[in-house]
């Protein structure tokens, strides 16, 4: 059984790079803030071609590979990466 805290990172990447929005407790609430990020800039179409990357991952460890999803649903343009640690 794992002990450890999970966490979710939430990223944005686009032309110029890569920013982490924020650290979050679950994906839901991640997915939430994307959402919200997009719908607080609707003016904007580079928000809508921007990829966003949700990172699941224990705090505090070093994952040695992921699981690589990719949305097709709501959350169209997102990837969720699950960092696997043993």
């Amino acid at each position: 059984m794992n002990d450890q805290k999970q966490c979710v990172v939430l990223t944005v990447k686009g032309w110029d790079g890569s920013r982490i929005l924020g650290v979050f407790a679950g994906i839901d609430e991640a997915k939430a803030i994307k959402a919200s990020f997009i719908n607080d800039n609707p003016k904007s179409d580079n928000f809508q071609k921007e990829e966003f990357i949700f990172d699941v991952v224990d705090f505090g460890r070093v994952s040695k590979a992921c699981e690589i999803y990719m949305d097709s649903g709501l959350n169209k343009g997102a990837t969720t990466r699950k960092h696997i640690y043993e």
